[in-house]
């Protein structure tokens, strides 16, 4: 068996982590909900029809829930589940 760095491990399961969240904020706020947040987040192809290379902050992230929700339940969900 190969020796796996504690980092690799760590990023696999924040990429899992992260894909659990999203669904579960699915299943929370509702397909239709869910979809205009995300659409929020997608960037337009740059003129080289390439798109654009965007990370986002978990507090950004937590503020656009908040903005296209119209609730403040995100802190409480971010402490739980973030």
């Amino acid at each position: 068996n190969a020796f796996i760095h504690p980092y690799e491990l760590r990023s696999k399961f924040f990429k899992k982590k992260a894909a659990f969240v999203l669904y579960m904020l699915d299943k929370k706020l509702g397909s239709d909900t869910f979809r205009n947040m995300l659409s929020k987040l997608v960037t337009p192809p740059t003129q080289e029809g390439e798109a654009l290379e965007m990370n986002i902050s978990t507090k950004y992230f937590l503020r656009l829930l908040k903005k296209t929700t119209g609730k403040d339940d995100a802190r409480a969900f971010d402490r739980k589940w973030v």
